[in-house]
C-alpha cells in the first residue's frame, strides 16, 4: 500500500497515489487510482471521497457537533451534583477528556488508517495523548501522591500490601496442570496478543524474535520481579511454542486472507452487495501489502528494525514494572485499558514506522509511532522514580550478567564484521564462518534457562 502523507523537504508537491498489491500484479493498470495533492493531505479522507473505500462520505457538521457536545456536558452538569470530592474530580476529568476527544475527532490529523472510520483513529491518538499526559503528571509526584491520583480513577490501586515472593513452583506435569494452563485467561490473552502482533508486523521472523527475546527477559529480570519465574514447560510449551505460536498462526491466516482478498476501487461492486456486507467490510483494510523488513540489507535498516524490537519489548516490560512499583493488582481494570489502548495505537504505529524506514520519500516519523515511543519512555520514567530500590536492591547474579556480556561481545563482533563487508560479499547463499559466528553468539543465552523452575 502506497499512501504517502509526508514528502521530503525542498521537493515539489507530488500527487498522492493509493494502490494495492492486486493492482501491482495486474497486467494492465487499474483505471485512475485516487490521487490527492500532498499539500492538502491533512484531511484527505474528508476533502476527497474515497469511492468504494468508505461506506459514507465524511461530512463533519462541526457546529452541530459542538452543539451536541455542549448539550451532553450541560445535561451531566445540571443532573449530577455530589458532595463527594473524589467523585467530583473524577467527573471533571471525564468531562475534560470528553471535550478533548471530541476535538481530536474533528480537528486532528489523519494517519494511514481510515477504516472503519478515520475518526476512530483520531480518537485512539487522542486517548494516547491523555495517557501520556497522565504519565507526565505522575512523573513529578511522590509515590503517595501518584497512587492517590490513580486511585481517583481506579480505587483498587495501592490498597493492598505489595505482593511477596510466592512459594516454590510445583512443576509436575500432569493432566491437571496442563488443563489449568490451557484454560486460564492468560493463555487466551497470549493467543490474542500474538495474533495482533502478527497482524501488526506481518513477519514470522520479527514475531519469533519478539517472542524469544521476551522469554529471555523474563529469565533475566527474575531477581527483580519474582513473578517472572515459570516452570520450564510452562515457558516453552504453554507460552512460546503454545499460545504464542497459535496466535502467530491465526495472524498468518488473517494475513493470507487479506493478501488474497480482492480490493475494489470503483465502488461499483459495493452497490451489488448487501448493505450489511458493505458495513462489515468497513472493518477490513481497503488495501493490503506484505512487510519485508530487510533487516540485514544495511546497518541503518538493521538499527531501525532493532529499535522497533526494543520499543515493543520495553512496552511489554513496563507493564510488569508499573504493576510492581505502583502496587497495581493484576486484576485491576487499568491493565486491561492500557493493553487495549496500546494495541489500538500499535496498529497505525507499526504501519507508520514501516513506511518511515522503507519509503525514501518519507522523512518524518508518523504521529502514532512517535506517540508509542513517548509512552514507552515516560512509563520507564514513572516506574524508575517509584522503584524504591526495586532495581538496585540486589545486584544481578553472575548466572544472569555473564551470559549477557558474552552474548553482547560476540554479537557486536559479528555486527562489525558483517556490515563492514561489501554488498557483493554479503550476497552469498552458503554457510560461512561469519554465519557461524552469528549463531554461536546466541549460545551463551542458553545458560539463562538455569533460572527456570524445574
Amino acid at each position: 500500500m502506497a499512501y504517502e502523507l509526508r514528502s521530503r523537504r525542498k521537493q515539489p508537491d507530488a500527487p498522492l497515489t493509493v494502490e494495492t498489491t492486486e493492482d501491482a500484479k495486474a497486467p494492465a493498470p487499474s483505471p485512475s487510482p485516487l490521487t490527492v495533492s500532498v499539500g492538502n493531505a491533512f484531511r484527505a479522507s474528508r476533502e476527497h471521497e474515497f469511492d468504494g473505500l468508505l461506506l459514507f462520505k465524511e461530512e463533519p457538521r462541526q457546529f452541530l457537533f459542538l452543539f451536541l457536545v455542549v448539550v451532553a456536558v450541560a445535561h451531566y452538569s445540571f443532573t449530577h451534583d455530589s458532595d463527594d470530592f473524589v467523585l467530583n474530580v473524577r467527573s471533571g476529568l471525564f468531562s475534560a477528556s470528553f471535550i478533548f476527544l471530541a476535538y481530536c475527532f474533528l480537528q486532528t490529523r489523519d494517519g494511514l488508517l481510515v477504516r472503519p472510520h478515520p475518526g476512530l483513529w483520531r480518537i485512539v491518538h487522542g486517548l494516547s495523548v491523555l495517557y501520556l499526559l497522565l504519565l507526565a503528571a505522575l512523573s513529578v509526584q511522590n509515590l503517595q501522591s501518584a497512587t492517590a491520583a490513580i486511585r481517583v480513577l481506579f480505587p483498587e490501586v495501592g490498597v493492598g500490601a505489595k505482593s511477596k515472593p510466592s512459594a516454590p513452583l510445583n512443576c509436575e506435569i500432569n493432566s491437571t496442570t496442563l488443563y489449568r494452563g490451557v484454560s486460564s485467561i492468560w493463555f487466551l490473552a497470549h493467543v490474542t496478543g500474538w495474533w495482533g502482533k502478527m497482524c501488526m508486523f506481518r513477519d514470522w521472523r520479527f514475531c519469533w524474535v519478539l517472542g524469544v527475546a521476551f522469554e529471555l527477559l523474563e529469565l533475566t529480570f527474575q531477581f527483580v520481579i519474582p513473578d517472572f519465574q515459570e516452570c520450564w514447560w510452562d515457558s516453552l510449551f504453554m507460552d512460546l511454542f503454545g499460545a504464542n505460536f497459535i496466535g502467530m498462526c491465526l495472524g498468518h491466516l488473517t494475513l493470507k486472507y487479506l493478501e488474497t482478498k480482492e480490493y475494489d476501487w470503483s465502488g461499483n461492486k459495493g452497490d451489488k452487495r448487501g448493505y450489511v456486507r458493505r458495513a462489515l467490510s468497513q472493518f477490513t483494510p481497503f488495501s493490503w501489502s506484505r512487510y519485508d523488513w530487510e533487516v540485514f540489507s544495511s546497518f541503518k535498516r538493521f538499527a531501525l528494525v532493532a529499535g522497533a524490537v526494543f520499543v515493543c519489548l520495553l512496552v511489554e516490560l513496563n507493564a510488569f514494572f508499573l504493576l510492581s512499583t505502583l502496587n497495581i493488582p493484576k486484576e485491576s481494570h487499568i491493565n486491561k485499558y492500557r493493553l487495549c489502548l496500546l494495541f489500538m495505537l500499535g496498529l497505525p504505529a507499526a504501519s507508520e514506522y514501516y513506511e518511515f524506514i522503507t519509503n525514501p520519500a518519507c522523512w518524518r516519523l508518523g504521529q502514532n509511532a512517535w506517540m508509542m515511543c513517548s509512552i514507552g519512555v515516560f512509563e520507564v520514567l514513572v516506574w524508575v522514580k517509584f522503584a524504591d530500590g526495586l532495581v538496585g536492591a540486589s545486584t544481578p547474579p553472575a548466572d544472569v550478567y555473564l551470559p549477557l556480556l558474552a552474548f553482547g561481545f560476540l554479537f557486536l563482533l559479528w555486527m562489525v564484521l558483517f556490515f563492514a563487508q561489501s554488498g557483493k560479499d554479503k550476497a552469498h547463499h552458503r554457510l560461512t564462518a561469519l554465519d557461524m559466528l552469528f549463531y554461536i553468539s546466541f549460545t551463551p543465552l542458553a545458560y539463562l534457562t538455569k533460572q527456570w523452575a524445574y
